[in-house]
């Protein structure tokens, strides 16, 4: 029940978090298990909240086992479909659970359900592919050998890129690629060759999927996301132009001019918000960095903290409007204007105020 209260408010939260959320493909929303989801792992747990807002079904992911050590936080999070898997950094007393934790995936997969796994097993802060663990191929081949399971069973390589893991609002690329299916395989061979067979099928996609395959430096990579964050421009367009060189210039990217004008409407609808809200939310993200400021789960708390915060600062608001007006249906609407304004700020002004500067650059 957890899972289904916090998914709307988390749907609606991202309104906010994310400018946009770029989807190459809708024909997955309403698509049924037993499918395990193959994702790349950049930004630690935004990149599960993102992806999993995608299907009407509701999806597990397999999470790093450290985060699951106390009861409560166990129990919340396995409430919200979280599975622990664990490595080798976090004791090897801990390893023989893997097993269960996978045989929770494959009892998911016998009942029709949908698994996420971070096939790469580390969250980096960083653009480019980092070499595939075996965890999903040992699932994936475990889970084709139950008769339960058999060939229906389908993998879905899923590419995530974020204009930024630092600044707000982001913009966020989600790739979805083709099925890979059990009959691709010579299960025959070795098991060494077809883990090795498998992840070659799951990279080879995520080069198409992600902005590692497409932008072949750091200079390049850094100019494809400045490019795009203010363009109008889809991902298999952006890919097109890296292609033919078009990022390899050691200069910065020149993005469309930025006219002052274009800033005067959102601004004015955004003072509300920036007197009501901005100072709330610089309070939040300066104590978010000042505890995991140089951490990868910087994004992801700080999205939890101020999803927390405004869940409860948007009735206090709406009760010091009533005190102050007693009339219950203006101080709602104040709060719907103070709600839209702060809308406007997160998806125009500030956007407006990034490309003066990137512009100026």
């Amino acid at each position: 029940m957890l899972y289904y209260i916090v998914k709307p408010i988390i749907k609606i939260a991202l309104k906010f978090f994310c400018k946009n959320i770029n989807v190459n493909t809708k024909q997955y929303k309403n698509v049924k298990g037993p499918l395990l989801l193959a994702v790349n792992h950049p930004n630690s747990f935004l990149d599960a909240i993102i992806i999993g807002l995608q299907f009407k079904a509701p999806v597990y992911f397999l999470a790093r086992g450290d985060a699951f050590h106390k009861k409560w936080v166990y129990k919340i999070l396995t409430a919200l479909k979280c599975i622990p898997v664990y490595r080798l950094r976090e004791g090897k007393q801990y390893l023989h659970r893997n097993e269960d934790s996978f045989e929770r995936c494959r009892q998911i997969f016998k009942k029709g359900g949908i698994v996420l796994i971070f096939t790469e097993g580390l969250c980096e802060n960083e653009w480019q592919v980092r070499p595939l663990k075996k965890g999903t191929a040992r699932l994936a081949f475990s889970s084709w050998q139950l008769p339960e399971i058999d060939d229906q069973l389908q993998i879905l390589p899923v590419g995530i890129t974020y204009n930024s893991f630092r600044s707000l609002p982001k913009k966020v690329w989600l790739n979805f690629g083709q099925m890979i299916n059990k009959n691709e395989f010579n299960h025959n061979d070795a098991e060494g060759n077809l883990y090795q067979q498998f992840n070659e099928k799951i990279n080879t996609q995520w080069q198409q999927l992600t902005v590692d395959g497409v932008a072949n430096n750091k200079i390049a990579k850094r100019n494809f996301i400045n490019y795009s964050t203010y363009n109008n421009i889809n991902f298999s367009q952006l890919n097109e132009l890296a292609r033919a060189g078009f990022f390899n210039s050691t200069s910065k990217t020149e993005t469309q001019k930025w006219k002052f004008i274009k800033s005067i409407l959102p601004f004015l609808i955004s003072v509300p918000a920036l007197i009501f809200v901005f100072p709330f939310y610089k309070l939040i993200k300066q104590l978010v960095l000042a505890i995991a400021g140089k951490v990868v789960h910087y994004d992801s708390i700080l999205f939890g903290v101020c999803t927390l915060f405004f869940l409860f600062y948007i009735p206090i608001f709406t009760t010091v409007c009533y005190h102050l007006t007693q009339q219950f249906y203006l101080s709602c609407v104040i709060t719907i204007g103070l709600i839209i304004s702060t809308f406007v700020l997160t998806k125009s002004y500030i956007t407006c105020i990034r490309k003066k500067r990137l512009y100026k650059n």
